[in-house]
């Protein structure tokens, strides 16, 4: 029988913040002695020793935790460009003298320069200030990896679902029920992100997509630029690379796939100003060039689709024969056939290529 999980309901951030803070207060050493506390002030321990080892600085040899502060929601001192204070998701001071801002997220990504400012007007006496961007939601190494350096170049570091698995994996005997409900969470977030290759694709949810968008970014050849929330709310999207096409327009081409598994080459504007659209005549001139392009392709076809705007859609691309001229290759079982999917994939990618030549 499966138990309810807290986790199921409380899905948001600051619930999350609120564990991670709690978690890291347990590792002060004020809680070190008495028996029916020792297993949490052990995992608390462990956890704070393994943030500070992940940042640039690493974790100070020989490092005594004497006194261990921990805020939640902590405000940074006023920010000139904001006008008012910013807001850390999950301060840390490490013996007055360290002092960690955990950026915390799950499904959310960065955003703006917010790191930057938080480090630069943190609120704390601690000589040694270092960012931590932690999140437990999936995310695309493309834009992920900005995240990271912004981090690493203010001695800071990254902490990720797998990270914090490693460490609630090695104390599972807390006492506390919602520690244990928290670990099986990620846990399941995690099964769900790598084992989409054994559940059938009608059975897909948000992390099973993730896990499929995650493979095909790390597959050779996929030339991908990412993948993330669209403007159709509840659907993600995965785009391979923009390429430039400089000679006659100027406009960046890119393939986009979505869960419908409908793909379509799309078209963005490479302004100066950031403002002008792909104009009706652009749109055409592009799709005439793709059908052109197309002649040296076998097995697809093309379908005049999209609206105009500062991106706008050239063709849907249809694959023949399959039924309805979705891209993805099924086995027998409904699961994704992904050798044979990603050589579909990539003849769209070829094609897009020669498009923006």
């Amino acid at each position: 029988m499966t138990t309810p999980n807290i986790f199921d309901f409380a899905k948001s951030e600051l619930s999350q913040d609120a564990v991670l803070a709690y978690m890291l207060k347990w590792a002060d050493p004020i809680h070190a002695h008495a028996k029916e506390t020792r297993a949490m002030h052990n995992l608390g321990k462990d956890f704070l020793r393994t943030l500070l080892d992940c940042t640039r600085k690493g974790l100070p040899k020989r490092m005594r935790f004497k006194k261990i502060s921990v805020e939640g929601q902590m405000k940074t001192r006023k920010i000139p460009e904001k006008k008012g204070p910013g807001i850390v998701d999950v301060q840390v001071e490490v013996n007055d003298s360290i002092c960690l801002l955990i950026e915390d997220k799950v499904f959310a990504e960065r955003h703006g320069e917010q790191i930057k400012r938080y480090t630069k007007y943190a609120d704390t006496e601690c000589k040694d200030v270092r960012p931590i961007y932690l999140k437990t939601g999936n995310e695309s190494p493309h834009t992920r990896r900005p995240t990271e350096n912004i981090c690493f170049e203010r001695n800071g570091g990254y902490f990720y679902r797998k990270d914090l698995l490693r460490v609630l994996n090695r104390h599972t005997k807390t006492g506390i029920r919602f520690i244990n409900d928290f670990r099986l969470h990620l846990q399941k977030m995690e099964d769900a992100t790598q084992n989409f290759l054994g559940i059938p694709v009608d059975k897909w949810d948000w992390n099973e997509y993730e896990g499929y968008y995650i493979a095909l970014e790390n597959t050779q050849g996929m030339d991908c630029n990412g993948w993330g929330s669209v403007s159709r709310a509840g659907t993600h999207a995965f785009w391979t690379s923009g390429h430039e096409n400089t000679k006659r327009v100027k406009c960046g081409v890119y393939l986009q796939i979505d869960p419908d598994h409908s793909v379509s080459i799309r078209c963005a504007a490479r302004p100066a100003d950031g403002k002008t659209k792909v104009t009706p005549a652009l749109r055409e001139y592009m799709f005439g060039k793709a059908e052109t392009r197309l002649s040296k392709f076998r097995g697809m076809r093309l379908e005049w689709w999209g609206k105009v705007g500062k991106t706008a859609g050239i063709a849907k691309v249809h694959f023949i024969p399959k039924k309805g001229g979705a891209y993805m290759v099924l086995n027998g079982n409904g699961t994704v056939n992904f050798p044979r999917t990603v050589n579909r994939l990539k003849k769209a990618v070829r094609l897009v290529e020669a498009v923006s030549k």
